[in-house]
Order: structure tokens, then sequence, then C-alpha cells
């Protein structure tokens, strides 16, 4: 199956560069440009169905893209953002990235480790296997960190911030 993988647009908080994870922050104005930008790009692309975490970011996103297609829309919430806990809403900063992206951290404090956020990400992924068809997939940074490495066939403890797609970015992948 084709994925078209697209990264929700900007919201205040990626503007302000704090940790979102979880908390339901909606778009704002560049980023509903984002999203425009992406729709624009897919417009001619066919797509049979929409999947979308259930945070209004990228809810909204898939619902700007979709116009074009007025595909099903399935919720799916394998590919809600990765759960930062307490750090949600801080700022982001090298120590906290540090410590919060090794693959093998022990030092959480609340936040969803990279092994269960790999996990959920590549049960996702492994359903689309032996379906035909294409599928917008719209979701979140770390998801989409997580998703790169599957489509790409970086082992998960490789992972890093430098994966991420920017807001709006499409990443095109096959699910075989």
């Amino acid at each position: 199956m084709k994925l078209l993988y697209v990264r929700h647009g900007q919201t205040d908080w990626n503007l302000q560069h704090r940790f979102q994870g979880q908390t339901d922050i909606p778009l704002n104005d560049a980023g509903r440009a984002q999203a425009e930008k992406a729709a624009q790009a897919l417009k001619d692309e066919h797509i049979d169905v929409v999947y979308v975490s259930p945070l209004s970011r990228a809810q909204e996103t898939a619902a700007i893209i979709n116009r074009f297609h007025n595909a099903p829309v399935i919720v799916d919430e394998r590919i809600a953002e990765r759960y930062f806990g307490p750090t949600e809403g801080t700022p982001v900063c090298p120590e906290t990235l540090e410590r919060i992206w090794k693959y093998d951290a022990t030092d959480l404090r609340g936040e969803e480790s990279l092994p269960d956020l790999f996990r959920r990400v590549y049960d996702f992924l492994d359903s689309f296997k032996g379906k035909t068809g294409t599928a917008l997939v719209a979701a979140h940074g770390a998801v989409g960190a997580c998703v790169r490495c599957y489509a790409d066939h970086i082992p998960p403890e490789e992972v890093n911030v430098q994966l991420i797609l920017q807001n709006g970015e499409v990443l095109r992948l096959e699910v075989k």
C-alpha cells in the first residue's frame, strides 16, 4: 500500500519551541497555510482513505488536504503524538531532548518511552501489509520519525530528532 505521511501544520507551541505531545494545541494561521500547501501538492493523488491522529492539529491538516479527495477518515490512536507527560508545554532544550530521545533512556519522568512509541507506530504501519491503494496519514513529529525509520530501514535504536519532518512536510512510502 502507498502511504502519504504528512506532519501537521504549525501550532503556536511549535513556533514557541514547546513540547506538545498529546496536549491538543490547534493549528495557527501559518499551520493552515502549510496544510494548504500540502493539499495543493497532493491534490492530483488518488487517496482511498485518510488515517489521522485524534489530536485536532492533525485532524485539521487532514481535513484541509482531504477536501480535494473526500476520502473516508479513520481516527487511529496508534498515531497520536508521543506522550511527553510533565514535559508537555515546557520549552524544548538540549538537555531534555538528550534525555528523552535516547532509545534506551532510563531516566524518563512519565514520558512515553521510544520503544513503546515504536511498537504502536510499527503496529499501525504493519497493518497495511498486503493491502492495496493509497492512504493519507496525518500525524505528528515523533510519529513521523518512527515512520521514517520504518521506510528507510533505520534501526529504531538510531532514531534522532533530525528524522522529524517539518510542519506540513509529506513523506511517501510503500508498505508491502
